[in-house]
């Protein structure tokens, strides 16, 4: 009988090529259906889960997801906004646009479209002049790190409660501590950890609260991918991610085990 996994993340858990073939890729004996998209935020990663679910939850199927960094984000386009048109055609085929079910290829749809800021916006830019200042006014005048930690719980909650509800083991887990120190505001990863970032945040305490810790596996604390493969000696991260080999050990040695 086959058994269905179903996994979700950004590029660390989406990534199919050399030298940084994911872990989903290395799960033996299970069906894997990975609905993770490269420089995905937390509320995409959570909105691919809730897309891709319904198609195989008469499989009863495991969910697997690695969150990525809170400060990553998405601006909701569709043909009732300004420059629609243009930023349409400048960003057609462009990795920036989401990424649609089940095709493996990047491409847009014809009336709407989320475009991901990925890691690290503002030390490059998009194809596109009217995207640019858009991700540009959102940064400067709406995006906080208490909101983007905020709304990073909520999407951890919807994907737990929504496995709860259609009685679905969840495993989580995450690129690297996302829970402590800080996460660098441009939505690349950071090394400074530290005490809990919850602690800062009162509009955030509840929300963690409601978290239910036992799905998650943590290295020391609240490490992940990253923590694990420096620990286990795998000191190369071509392009900021782990080599093929240390995500086959990773499945093997630590997702095989859970589920």
């Amino acid at each position: 009988m086959n058994r269905y996994l179903i996994t979700s993340g950004c590029s660390f858990t989406a990534h199919a090529v050399e030298p940084n073939i994911a872990w989903p890729n290395h799960i033996a004996d299970w069906q894997v259906i990975n609905c993770a998209e490269m420089a995905s935020g937390n509320g995409l990663i959570s909105r691919n889960l809730i897309a891709t679910i319904p198609h195989y939850v008469d499989k009863n199927p495991t969910v697997a997801v690695m969150w990525s960094n809170p400060n990553r984000f998405e601006l909701f386009y569709n043909q009732e906004s300004p420059n629609y048109d243009k930023i349409y055609n400048d960003m057609k085929g462009n990795g920036g646009f989401q990424n649609q079910p089940y095709t493996g290829k990047w491409q847009t749809h014809a009336t709407s479209n989320w475009v991901k800021s990925g890691g690290g916006f503002g030390h490059w830019e998009f194809d596109s002049k009217e995207l640019n200042q858009d991700m540009k006014l959102y940064i400067t005048n709406y995006h906080n790190e208490e909101l983007q930690f905020v709304q990073t719980l909520e999407h951890i909650l919807r994907i737990q409660w929504y496995c709860k509800a259609h009685g679905l083991k969840l495993i989580n887990m995450c690129w690297q501590d996302i829970f402590t120190g800080s996460n660098n505001t441009d939505g690349n990863n950071s090394n400074e950890h530290g005490n809990l970032i919850v602690n800062r945040f009162e509009n955030a305490v509840h929300l963690w609260e409601q978290v239910d810790w036992s799905t998650w596996w943590f290295h020391n604390n609240y490490g992940g991918l990253r923590e694990w493969c420096i620990d286990k000696g795998y000191e190369q991260f071509p392009g900021s991610h782990p080599i093929t080999e240390a995500q086959r050990h990773f499945a093997k040695e630590i997702v095989e085990r859970l589920l």
